[in-house]
């Protein structure tokens, strides 16, 4: 592992039949402390909405799928930490941010 990367929870989901995403619930994509940074495979690093549970499932960590997308987060200079739900820590992280 890089010895520069940085370490950052992720919420691993799933669209129904579809990719995984990877949220990372403490960091903020735009302005709008409702949206977070995300990334999946295709597409890479984008905004996602804090509540995707309408349109996703929970993902096992260690389904070969998730455990290659964390493989490509490490990768790209991540340390991922995996957690199960966002935190009032997260939004007040992901506040933090765009104060700044």
């Amino acid at each position: 592992m890089n010895k520069q990367a940085r370490k950052v929870d992720v919420i691993l989901r799933r669209f129904f039949g579809g990719d995984i995403i990877a949220l990372f619930p403490g960091l903020s994509a735009d302005m709008c402390s409702g949206h977070c940074l995300s990334y999946q495979k295709v597409g890479q690093h984008g905004a996602a909405g804090v509540d995707m549970s309408d349109q996703t499932e929970a993902v096992n960590e260690e389904e070969p799928e998730a455990l290659e997308l964390l493989c490509e987060l490490r990768c790209v200079g991540y340390d991922p930490r995996i957690v199960s739900r966002f935190t009032k820590k997260h939004l007040a992280q992901r506040k933090e941010m765009i104060s700044a």
